[in-house]
């Protein structure tokens, strides 16, 4: 009888949920390919199964050993098994449990060769372990006795970015505190700066299983081709191809690294709102913000600047042309300057200082809004209301003032912005010749390090003041040429409590009247009125 077969003229044992015990078979019983086996009623696993007949067959490949699997069915462990990623082998040697052929160092051979097993067989390792089976009867753990070749990654390539380029953390101040409308998220580069160094990778080594079958390296340990985005400029190809290349800036902008890959934009896109999250904007190149510009930040263009969303109590400045496409709440400290034109929906209480034109798409209330070219307010409502409002080239609007006399101010005939900045040049230069007449009295002896000090202090005040003398020419002969008159347009009413200034003649209507086009008459050097 074999071990853990039940008494004679007992009768047959039914499958249960539970596994039941072999009836002619044993748990660890060697078993081999092609082997009929009787006596078992339950679930059949890996190794096992069932011909047409409903006999009992044993398929796996080599010889193996019955085992009890997790669910109760009964499997086959083969003696040879092969990892997964068929780049190792092992063998298992049990002890025999009944009156059985044992296993023979042919079946292992055999079963090796039927496993594929072609490559990397460890003749040594194969022989240990049969001399431990035959020495103890068993191997205590598989053991192995074939090995491939694993695939081998390389260096990846990378890029090591220049210090100053690298975004730095929040440092706060002595304190520790962060302000965080400081946060500097915005790398700004120049033409032509250094921005990092591309190091190449190694290349990595295809594996061999222990089929023949190559093993490819994954694709995230390949090292990739240098990528790069747009106006990023390389250094020559090194002679062996495979050295170190320097990446620059080909273009002043703002640096992005994009899944390591870098490139200069001239446009930064804020997806969102200017807030605690972004901090304050300082770009170089131009800003388009698709959200809002929350109250206390800045944004800084030096180029053109488009926010899409409300600006609250936010300070903006541009190089270029501005457009506030849902216009602009102000506060006493709100300022607003463009270096082009600006398009603006409305504006209240704020402060604009514009180097072109102003159109406003609706109206403003309570602003000071001050501008070399024409301020315009000549769609939707059209309202200029309790603000200041000089423009150099003149100003058109639907409505000046307001039914209840608000103190409205509106000026034309001279450039505010051009006269404040060419009264700066020319105190600086009296502040230099000061400074000049100071360093002629240092004196010290010839030679001495006073002197050579005074010396060279005296030709660094001559240097600034000949740049100094030289800007101011070239500001007034650049001086901007009126294509017409100024005048005042006002299509619909001027109300009382306006008061008008055209090329320095002030006017104040005692009484709201109709519409009216103030202009300046040179024969009379008056104001004039006339209907619109």
């Amino acid at each position: 009888m074999v071990r853990g077969s039940p008494p004679q003229g007992a009768p047959p044992m039914a499958a249960t949920p539970n596994p039941p015990e072999p009836t002619e078979l044993s748990v660890g019983r060697l078993v081999r390919s092609g082997e009929p086996l009787s006596g078992w009623a339950g679930e059949v696993g890996a190794g096992l199964q069932r011909d047409a007949a409903g006999q009992l067959v044993v398929t796996s490949a080599g010889p193996g050993f019955l085992c009890c699997g997790a669910a109760g069915q009964l499997c086959v462990k083969p003696a040879v098994q092969v990892s997964e990623d068929r780049v190792e082998a092992t063998l298992e040697l049990r002890s025999p449990v009944a009156d059985e052929a044992p296993l023979s160092r042919e079946e292992i051979a055999a079963a090796l060769t039927e496993l594929g097993v072609t490559h990397g067989v460890e003749p040594a390792r194969v022989e240990a372990a049969w001399r431990i089976f035959e020495a103890r009867g068993e191997l205590l753990r598989p053991m192995r006795v074939a090995r491939g070749r694993e695939p081998v990654a390389g260096r990846l390539a990378r890029i090591d970015f220049e210090p100053d380029v690298l975004p730095h953390a929040d440092q706060g101040d002595k304190t520790g505190r962060i302000d965080f409308h400081e946060r500097g998220r915005v790398i700004n580069v120049v033409e032509g700066q250094l921005l990092g160094t591309w190091i190449p990778g190694e290349p990595s080594k295809a594996g061999e299983a222990i089929d023949g079958e190559a093993i490819a390296v994954p694709e995230s340990a390949r090292s990739k081709p240098l990528r790069t985005g747009k106006n990023i400029r390389r250094s020559e190809l090194p002679e062996d191809e495979a050295g170190p290349i320097q990446l620059f800036a080909a273009k002043s902008g703002v640096l992005l690294i994009d899944e390591g890959i870098p490139s200069v934009s001239l446009v930064l896109l804020i997806d969102g709102d200017v807030d605690l999250e972004t901090g304050n904007i300082d770009a170089e190149g131009s800003v388009v913000v698709k959200g809002a510009v929350r109250s206390g930040f800045k944004v800084k263009a030096s180029d053109g600047l488009v926010v899409h969303g409300i600006a609250e109590g936010a300070d903006l400045e541009a190089g270029g042309d501005m457009e506030l496409k849902k216009g602009l709440i102000g506060s006493d400290e709100t300022l607003v300057v463009v270096g082009g034109n600006l398009r603006i929906k409305y504006a209240q209480n704020a402060h604009l200082e514009v180097r072109g034109d102003v159109e406003l798409g609706d109206s403003d209330m309570g602003s000071t809004i001050v501008c070399s070219g024409r301020l315009r307010a000549a769609s939707g409502r059209g309202r200029l209301r309790g603000g200041d409002y000089h423009a150099a080239q003149g100003i058109r609007a639907k409505e000046l003032g307001s039914d209840l006399g608000a103190l409205t101010r509106a000026a034309v005939g001279r450039d505010v912005l051009r006269d404040r900045e060419r009264s700066t040049l020319t105190e600086r230069l009296d502040e230099l010749k000061h400074e000049g007449l100071k360093a002629k009295r240092m004196t010290g002896k010839p030679g001495s390090f006073a002197a050579r000090t005074a010396e060279k202090r005296r030709r660094e005040i001559q240097k600034q003041e000949h740049n100094l003398r030289a800007k101011l020419a070239a500001f007034d002969r650049e001086k901007p040429d009126l294509v017409e008159a100024p005048e005042i347009r006002i299509q619909s009413s001027v109300h009382f409590g306006s008061e008008l200034e055209i090329m320095g003649v002030h006017l104040r209507p005692s009484e709201t009247t109709g519409g009216r086009v103030f202009a300046f008459d040179p024969a009379t050097q008056t104001v004039e009125a006339r209907s619109a």
